[in-house]
């Protein structure tokens, strides 16, 4: 809900910038976590602090030998000395450092399962330019608009004959978290090739499948020729569905990689819902 502020205009609420993470989402994401560190507190001392348990032990102890290069003897017996390697990140490494310590948290096997979802409400409460996916990746999405499309998409099209659909979108946002904008791109417009195979099971290629689905009425005329523009763009794009043949300048960005995986995703949940009306 919007502050009195916010709400009359004294300050306003503006959406981040890709690369940006304000104070609140450092304060949040820290409040959230240690939150949890502190259930692993034990109430014994050692030299006069409190210990650390699993999971939050192997957790930070795993971050310090494997991200910070430290040396496991040299990883704090107390239990807030601990919880401090964190703590500077969340409250001083710049954005990717700090998302690259966040995944790090969230793929540990012995990660709390709901601490994604704890955490990503900050993202959203913060209107950052990034979300949590699936519990474990942080992706860039520049707006609530295209972060909500995306969402969608993934509930929509999870768990039945659109899998591949689901799949296809979450390699497109794990490419375009790692900078590979040409690759994300085509995952997105396979993500929509796949739910439009899946509908006209006769064709092989999204050209000739919503050219079924416009004859069979789950698609309007104009909607075809605009996702029949995207795919084109996708197959004349240097780099992006056929490899290079010459070793020149990509010019796509990651802006278009973005607008890209909002549009796919959007187009995935109508044909999902379309279908169920069949």
């Amino acid at each position: 809900m919007p502050s009195f502020s916010e709400r009359n205009g004294l300050v306003s609420a503006s959406q981040l910038e890709l690369g940006q993470v304000n104070q609140q989402l450092r304060a949040f994401l820290w409040a959230v976590l240690y939150g949890s560190i502190q259930q692993s507190f034990v109430d014994t001392y050692v030299a006069g602090h409190y210990r650390l348990r699993d999971p939050w032990h192997s957790i930070i102890h795993h971050y310090w030998i494997i991200e910070l290069h430290k040396m496991s003897d040299e990883f704090p017996v107390s239990a807030d000395m601990a919880a401090g390697i964190i703590k500077d990140v969340l409250e001083n490494a710049p954005y990717d450092k700090l998302f690259d310590c966040l995944e790090f948290i969230l793929s540990h096997d012995l990660c709390p399962s709901d601490l994604g979802d704890s955490l990503a409400a900050g993202f959203t409460m913060s209107r950052s330019a990034y979300r949590i996916l699936d519990s474990d990746q942080i992706v860039p999405l520049a707006n609530d608009q295209q972060a909500s499309a995306f969402e969608d998409a993934l509930s929509t099209a999870r768990g039945n004959q659109f899998d591949g659909a689901t799949h296809h979108l979450t390699e497109a946002a794990k490419l375009l978290r790692n900078g590979e904008w040409s690759s994300s791109i085509r995952e997105s417009i396979h993500a929509v090739e796949s739910v439009c195979v899946t509908l006209a099971p006769s064709e092989k290629t999204l050209g000739a499948a919503i050219k079924v689905l416009e004859k069979n009425k789950l698609i309007h005329s104009a909607l075809k020729d605009a996702i029949s523009k995207l795919y084109g763009y996708t197959c004349d794009e240097e780099g992006i569905r056929h490899a290079k043949v010459f070793q020149t300048a990509e010019k796509i960005d990651e802006q278009d990689a973005i607008f890209m995986l909002g549009a796919c995703a959007s187009l995935v949940t109508l044909f999902v819902n379309r279908s169920r009306n069949l």
